[in-house]
């Protein structure tokens, strides 16, 4: 794998070196987070989302100030909302991310669902809702079935200066975990949905998102056995088990356990939104008693 004259000449500079207008544009084309940010904020826009954009927020685990890419949310009817917390990082196709797969245990096939206060009116759950309150969906009930592929591991990779593989995960580690931080604001957002008991309990769920350019996904599908069954190969999406725990207080403590993160790419994300603007059988299962 070559790189090209721009990149050549990039790292052929040192620090004391003057960065010149031709440097600028070389790095928005190939680096830059904030054209990606924009594409996702756009994007959300257009298909009907509630949408901000460079918002601060304070990190719950560090207790500082950080800021979020994209949140989004919208309405898919019946009382049911998605939230999204959108991170965005524009890897170079000289520096991709690998995702390694494998099947998907019974154990990890779950979400989370948020219920506000109020009256869940959809039978055989006719209750008043003291909340707000989480549900665990499993199983058939969840959209993330058993025995598909989810990934496991992310890591970058790409060649040295000596020709050699050059393999970490820290620039997507940190992107990813600012996508779990910014989900706990969404889970208080999407709580706060409705808090009156004599109306109808709203129903929500939280997901992260990673954002990367096109051509910048790979993955791989291993079998228990640690044996390469397919790829790699280029996608679009892809959901990676997490199983992070987060935790807030009301009236009461909440836990929401964010199950997957979703990798996407550019047309990925297009994709992945279209899910909600037009729900179908997948989304409904979102929803206690079904029917979006």
């Amino acid at each position: 794998m070559s790189k090209s004259n721009t990149e050549q000449k990039v790292d052929a500079k040192n620090k004391d070196t003057i960065i010149t207008r031709e440097d600028l544009v070389a790095f928005i084309k190939t680096q830059d987070d904030f054209a990606l940010e924009l594409y996702a904020y756009s994007l959300a826009n257009r298909k009907g989302f509630k949408v901000a954009h460079a918002g601060s927020y304070v990190d719950p685990v560090t207790g500082k100030t950080r800021q979020y890419d994209v949140r989004a949310n919208r309405d898919c009817g019946n009382n049911f909302h998605v939230y999204l917390a959108i991170e965005c990082k524009a890897l170079r196709p000289t520096f991709p991310v690998l995702v390694s797969q494998i099947s998907r245990s019974t154990a990890e096939s779950h979400q989370t669902v948020i219920h506000t206060a109020g009256v869940i009116d959809f039978p055989p759950y006719n209750q008043n809702v003291m909340g707000p309150n989480t549900q665990r969906l499993e199983g058939p009930a969840s959209i993330y079935p058993a025995g598909v592929y989810v990934g496991k591991a992310i890591v970058q990779i790409g060649y040295g200066d000596k020709g050699s593989f050059v393999a970490n995960n820290n620039e997507v580690f940190e992107k990813w975990g600012q996508a779990i931080a910014s989900a706990n604001g969404q889970i208080r957002d999407a709580a706060m949905l409705n808090n009156r008991s004599d109306k109808p309990s709203q129903s929500a769920i939280v997901i992260p998102v990673l954002v990367v350019p096109d051509g910048a996904l790979w993955v791989a599908g291993y079998g228990e056995d640690g044996e390469l069954q397919n790829g790699p190969v280029q996608k679009n999406s892809v959901e990676v088990y997490i199983g992070d725990v987060q935790k807030t207080h009301f009236n009461h403590p909440v836990e929401y356990v964010i199950s997957h993160l979703h990798i996407v790419t550019r047309h990925g994300l297009d994709q992945f939104l279209g899910r909600f603007s037009h729900p179908g059988d997948d989304i409904k299962k979102f929803v206690i008693g079904g029917g979006v």
